[in-house]
């Protein structure tokens, strides 16, 4: 639900809570009141206090700051603090027993451990998140793996994220711009999902003056009002994909794009 007021927020988040209760009642459900919240997601300078939560079967529903949805930790200010500190535990957890099977793998058998068991944990929608404020939290995590990979704890002489390079990885911002651009490509090309693709155009589609060939292969950037909004993938995807060469973005197949989009990311 969404509103340019609290008080439009209040009357429509009101009436979809009826209409749902209404919809279980008539299909003999019900609904667990006491496990259900609701959260208002705002700028954290709007002043929230008229905010009234729903009513539920003649009860409040508890207001919450932040919830999981599919893994994901969203925050009332989408910020993603939350969600980076989760990502930072699990893997911080895992790296450790990475540092003990150092003793007993060599260094091609730990490097296929992170990319296939730990580095999936770090990247899980993240394009949703990626181009969080602390995201050197997890570059952080990254070079430790490389460190304990390469057995190479010189703090002083050696930085981690030559490290990650000498592997032949891509740190973790390359990464979240490949994973931007692969998704950009999908949505170009009709391979994701409409809701996605709906929200992109190139700028062919709507402009009326001829434009050459290269300025065609481009993403039109949608007007912007506020800082958070250019974190979005629907402003973040084309500036992105709009930065890539245009032999990659000329690209016929997505496995010809992934190959080189990851020659350049690295």
């Amino acid at each position: 639900i969404d509103g340019t007021s609290i008080d439009e927020v209040n009357k429509k988040l009101q009436e979809c809570i009826d209409i749902a209760s209404q919809w279980y009642e008539d299909n003999k459900l019900s609904i667990n009141g006491p496990k259900s919240n609701v959260m208002l997601v705002s700028s954290r300078y709007m002043d929230v206090h008229d905010f009234i939560p729903p009513v539920l079967n003649g009860s409040s529903l508890s207001l919450t700051t932040s919830t999981r949805v599919l893994g994901i930790t969203v925050d009332q200010h989408i910020k993603w603090d939350e969600q980076v500190a989760n990502v930072c535990a699990n893997v911080s957890n895992k790296l450790y027993t990475l540092s003990k099977l150092r003793k007993f793998l060599n260094k091609d058998l730990l490097a296929k451990i992170y990319l296939s068991c730990i580095q999936p944990h770090i990247e899980y929608a993240y394009t949703v998140w990626g181009d969080c404020p602390n995201k050197d939290k997890l570059q952080r995590l990254q070079n430790r793996a490389a460190r304990i990979i390469t057995g190479n704890f010189d703090y002083v002489n050696i930085r981690g994220i030559n490290l990650v390079k000498s592997l032949g990885w891509s740190n973790c911002m390359e990464r979240y711009k490949y994973l931007v651009s692969t998704l950009m490509f999908k949505c170009i090309h009709g391979l994701a999902p409409d809701y996605l693709s709906d929200t992109l155009n190139l700028e062919s589609d709507v402009s009326v003056l001829n434009t050459r060939s290269s300025c065609s292969l481009n993403a039109r950037l949608p007007p912007w009002r506020t800082t958070g909004f250019k974190k979005a993938f629907v402003y973040n995807g084309p500036l992105i994909w709009n930065s890539l060469p245009k032999h990659i973005k000329e690209s016929l197949t997505l496995q010809t794009f992934k190959q080189k989009c990851k020659q350049y990311f690295r």
